[in-house]
């Protein structure tokens, strides 16, 4: 199970998300394997992708917003250079 999924999660996590109905799946059966389509978990990944993005995006934002850019670090790496 999870062999097109294994870069995302791990089987145990693939599972829990599989009973969350965060992917949808198929099973021929009631003990049978879990089927999922490819196309369901790129459309997971990409969904995670761009959520992931939006987070960093407003991180940014918030840290442009309180100067966290305009810090002069040259004083601080100077250190280094010895």
């Amino acid at each position: 199970m999870g062999h097109a999924f294994w870069h995302i999660a791990s089987q145990r996590t693939l599972t829990r998300m599989l009973d969350a109905g965060m992917i949808p799946y198929t099973r021929m059966g009631e003990r049978s394997y879990r089927f999922l389509r490819l196309s369901d978990v790129t459309d997971y990944k990409r969904r995670r992708d761009e959520a992931t993005s939006k987070a960093l995006d407003e991180m940014r934002s918030i840290a442009d917003e309180d100067g966290a850019y305009d810090i002069d670090y040259s004083d601080y790496l100077s250190r280094f250079d010895k």
